[in-house]
């Protein structure tokens, strides 16, 4: 909100400034002063792509990351809570020779006297500091978007106990299976769930949920599945299940799919949420397939 207030007073009036702040908890473990000025330095490297005018827009939401999450892959990033802080702007963006070289010290795309190219290297910095992951979308003409992940302070977080968001739950208890491998997205769903109204049992792999489900298939509600399981796989459990209950409500919750696309969906798959995701649109969409039927 800093950064937000300064920009508004200090920034050319040819460029909005526009925020859309969904993350509830927000409280993280490090230097604020820091993490500001990395933000103040995507803004004004957005203002300076923009000299004819445009927008920045400031975002953030809390999400889960796994081991399997690109920013895994590319930062010593620990999986658990994170908050995404997202900046993007509308101007003239970059192309992928200039995002190769992006962080390094004294690399700039501005004219001679423009800049000493060192903001974003400092931004990197900042993020590592802090146990956090950043990735960049760009292309030229179409804007610049940059998405910092910084892990949410989990002593806070407790302390804080935060409820998700209550749905209306369907007519009696719902009763629903959970299976994931992930122990901070299974844990995470459980508590939420079970705030939510929800009756939970929790697996961890498909051979687990396999066998919970033949002994009590016909209380089960709902079965959510990740599709990435030591020994049977989801699609593997999801065959299985099948064949036990033919009409079973599935809920598909993993990185491997995209719920913006439902020809892409397994048969037989109620829905599917991408991960990461919100505990909002966890309870959400159970919801709604709960509802469907």
């Amino acid at each position: 909100h800093e950064v937000v207030i300064l920009l508004q007073h200090s920034i050319d009036k040819n460029i909005s400034i526009e925020t859309d702040l969904q993350a509830e908890n927000s409280c993280i473990s490090g230097d604020p002063s820091q993490v500001q000025n990395a933000l103040l330095n995507l803004a004004l490297n957005a203002r300076d792509a923009m000299p004819e005018g445009g927008s920045i827009v400031f975002e953030s939401v809390e999400v889960t990351i796994e081991k399997d999450h690109s920013i895994c892959n590319m930062f010593e990033v620990t999986p658990g809570f994170f908050i995404n802080i997202r900046v993007r702007d509308t101007g003239c963006g970059m192309d992928t020779e200039a995002l190769k070289h992006l962080f390094e010290p004294f690399f700039t795309t501005k004219l001679p006297g423009k800049g000493t190219g060192l903001g974003l290297a400092a931004v990197y910095g900042t993020v590592k500091s802090h146990h956090g992951g950043i990735a960049v979308n760009s292309m030229p003409g179409k804007g610049t978007q940059f998405d910092l992940y910084f892990p949410l302070d989990s002593t806070v977080m407790r302390r804080l106990n935060p409820k998700p968001k209550r749905f209306v739950p369907p007519p009696r208890n719902a009763s629903i299976l959970i299976v994931d491998d992930e122990d901070l997205v299974r844990e995470m769903a459980v508590e939420s769930l079970t705030n939510g109204g929800y009756s939970i049992s929790a697996y961890r792999n498909g051979d687990e949920a396999l066998a919970a489900y033949k002994e009590k298939f016909p209380s089960i509600d709902l079965v959510i599945i990740d599709l990435i399981l030591p020994g049977l796989s989801g699609l593997e459990l999801l065959s299985e299940l099948k064949k036990i209950n033919k009409s079973i409500k599935v809920l598909i919750a993993s990185g491997c799919i995209s719920q913006a696309d439902p020809t892409s969906y397994p048969e037989g798959v109620d829905a599917v949420l991408q991960k990461p995701f919100r505990v909002t649109d966890l309870i959400q969409k159970v919801a709604e397939v709960l509802h469907a039927g």
